[in-house]
């Protein structure tokens, strides 16, 4: 992210380029792209939250029964 006493800072982009490769923004911190990124970004945020919450209730969960008894299906055995 650019600061003010850095302007000319490159800001790593949250997107990568048509190859693949990261992209980089320098300019004053100000303009569409910025905006972009800042809205991009705080989504990412908002989304690693809820992901965060999802799996702690999941790991707050008790355990799930056990798998049903495997014996009663039938298996494959290799042909000869």
């Amino acid at each position: 992210m650019t600061t003010e006493n850095h302007p000319q800072e490159p800001r790593l982009l949250p997107w990568a380029g048509l190859d693949g490769k990261p992209c980089y923004l320098i300019g004053d911190g100000h303009g569409p792209v910025t905006d972009l990124a800042d809205g991009l970004e705080e989504l990412q945020l908002c989304t690693a939250i809820e992901v965060l919450d999802h799996s702690r209730a999941t790991l707050n969960q008790p355990e799930p029964p056990p798998p049903p008894n495997s014996s009663s299906s039938p298996t494959a055995s290799p042909s000869r």
